[in-house]
């Protein structure tokens, strides 16, 4: 059954919310005493006591995303502000990211305890072990979330946080044509984070546009001071990775803008790289944020094309001109069939539609004399270099030599 949030009056013996359902509201109890009993496996019953008024009865259901737990019945005529699904959803939702994470917790570790200290039954109806289990890693994964939210917002405050530039090679000349900027955390005692790890911590804890911000002006201002050190002013470009959380910002096209201007970065330098989980969001406001930047003259790029939702709507849809294509399927092409088959058309691909490719994963120079052969563009990975520091990066582009990897 659907609620609005409104007032109900439930009279002495109805039933507010029967264990096992789902629960699609809460009840606050503003007149008037319920009993809560549980049904066990074997039939019977069992009363774990009353509520009166001021009572929140049904809460756990909502929060926590589960079934009812308990059968609520009036014992006397109640008065109760009936609290949907939908509205608890819509108030967290605009809530800090942080008190969000921070109530998963709470519902995880209750549900939990409970268990344990034997406050709950075990029919058919309630959790089984495995979703106990479930409910435990989530209450100590969400601690762990928490507790990397809080020192990755220090990490920030204290210049922890670093970006690493990868070398972009182009396969027909073997110049270096621009970098992408990869973002590393060495945190004081754990040492170095991945970005697997604290990424999508900081997009759920509301931090990933701050850094990004951080991300994008270090970006510009080392490639700056590249292109001062190699005398290439204007040649090399930058490729930065943004969330959706970035892209849907109402700020966001202004941000790359008053970035690019206060860097003298021209446009063109830039590329906006994005993976295939932002493009299925389908946001309206993305999809114009992409093409404002592109048509300021920014280059758009795929990440890991080919491992997620790829579909020649998406590439219709959005401002797209480069296709990366994933490391997997690049370390995969000699061995595997299939794999030679999709690098192939993906390379066909963004020919038809023409885009420029980016192969990740270069390892061998086997990888790229297949590419060098399939027609792509440029390429970076291990064969090249590694992701470096700024002065590592500066003497490698020192002892670069175009001619070793373009015969």
């Amino acid at each position: 059954m659907q609620h609005t949030n409104t007032q109900r009056h439930f009279a002495a013996g109805e039933i507010l919310c029967r264990q096992g359902e789902i629960g699609e509201c809460a009840f606050f109890l503003e007149t008037g005493k319920v009993e809560i009993f549980v049904e066990q496996a074997d039939g019977s019953t069992v009363c774990y006591g009353t509520r009166g008024a001021g009572s929140t009865i049904g809460e756990l259901a909502i929060i926590g995303n589960g079934l009812r737990l308990a059968t609520v019945r009036a014992i006397e005529d109640c008065n109760v502000l009936v609290i949907t699904r939908h509205e608890w959803e819509r108030r967290l939702a605009n809530s800090d990211p942080v008190v969000r994470m921070f109530t998963e917790i709470i519902v995880a570790r209750f549900r939990e305890v409970m268990r344990r200290e034997s406050l709950l039954p075990m029919p058919a109806t309630m959790l089984s072990g495995e979703d106990l289990e479930l409910c435990i890693a989530g209450a100590s994964g969400g601690a762990d979330r928490l507790r990397m939210a809080s020192e990755l917002k220090l990490a920030i405050q204290k210049d922890e946080l670093s970006l690493r530039y990868q070398p972009m090679i182009a396969v027909d000349s073997g110049r270096v044509a621009g970098f992408e900027a990869l973002l590393r955390w060495h945190h004081p005692v754990r040492g170095p984070v991945a970005p697997d790890e604290f990424i999508p911590v900081a997009e759920e804890a509301g931090q990933i546009i701050e850094i990004t911000r951080w991300a994008l002006t270090e970006a510009c201002r080392a490639l700056k001071r590249i292109e001062r050190a190699q005398d290439l002013p204007g040649l090399l470009y930058m490729s930065v990775n943004f969330s959706s959380e970035d892209l849907a910002s109402p700020d966001f096209v202004e941000r790359v803008r008053d970035t690019l201007d206060q860097e003298q970065i021209s446009p063109r330098q830039m590329r906006l790289e994005i993976t295939e989980r932002v493009m299925m969001n389908r946001s309206a406001s993305t999809r114009d944020n992409l093409a404002r930047c592109r048509a300021d003259g920014c280059g758009i790029a795929i990440d890991d094309f080919g491992t997620g939702y790829s579909s020649l709507s998406y590439l219709n849809a959005y401002p797209i001109d480069t296709l990366k294509i994933d490391r997997s399927f690049i370390v995969g092409m000699h061995n595997d069939a299939d794999a030679f088959g999709l690098v192939q058309s993906i390379i066909g691909l963004a020919r038809t539609l023409r885009m420029s490719v980016v192969a990740e994963g270069v390892e061998t120079a086997a990888d790229l004399r297949t590419l060098r052969a399939l027609g792509c563009d440029h390429a970076q990975g291990y064969y090249f270099s590694k992701p470096l520091a700024e002065m590592q990066l500066l003497a490698f582009l020192a002892a670069w030599q175009p001619g070793n990897v373009a015969l």
